[in-house]
């Protein structure tokens, strides 16, 4: 799929995306029923064109926002990620697995599922991985760090690491899960 442009409509949030598979609609009205679904064309009060399924279309209108060069409309990518109406998995992987492999004693069921994990990661954008994880990186180098080593009121433990860090003359890169 493919965007061509973007209609941003004056109801209250709703983005039209012109595609070359046809022009789909992301309501972002607050107050109605349907805010946050997926329609082909504007939304019907009835409902009529909402779009069935429409995980499929939410994930390649995804990859089609990595490949548009103009700019995305605010807060499109969070629409897209945020409708109500998306499958559990947006980003999916899969891996075939010989049965000669598993035999194998470091790849196993874990191995397999953790790798695919990895490599869907990947394909994240950074800007959606900030709505999963909270990433976090001390670098002892900065000012900012080094004023926090001196100071006094500042917390002994992050001290205590920012200094180890310091002195290993390491950067510590932390990801945390944010679950909601």
């Amino acid at each position: 799929m493919k965007i061509l442009s973007f209609d941003e409509y004056r109801d209250g949030g709703t983005i039209g995306i012109r595609t070359d598979k046809g022009v789909f609609c992301l309501d972002g009205r607050g107050g109605v029923q349907e805010k946050g679904r997926l329609f082909h064309g504007y939304p019907k009060k009835d409902g009529s064109n909402l779009v069935e399924n429409s995980a499929q279309v939410i994930a390649e209108l995804l990859g089609a926002t990595l490949q548009f060069k103009g700019t995305l409309p605010n807060g499109l990518v969070g629409m897209l990620l945020d409708s109500q109406d998306k499958a559990k998995v947006f980003w999916e992987n899969e891996a075939k697995v010989t049965k000669e492999a598993l035999s194998s004693t470091s790849i196993d069921d874990e191995f397999v599922f953790r790798k695919l994990v990895m490599e869907m990661l990947s394909k994240i954008p950074m800007e959606e991985l900030h709505r999963i994880f909270l990433l976090t990186k001390q670098d002892p180098c900065t000012m900012e760090s080094k004023a926090k080593m001196y100071d006094s009121q500042y917390n002994p433990h992050e001290k205590e690491l920012l200094w180890r860090l310091h002195e290993e003359e390491c950067v510590l890169y932390e990801a945390k899960l944010i679950i909601k």
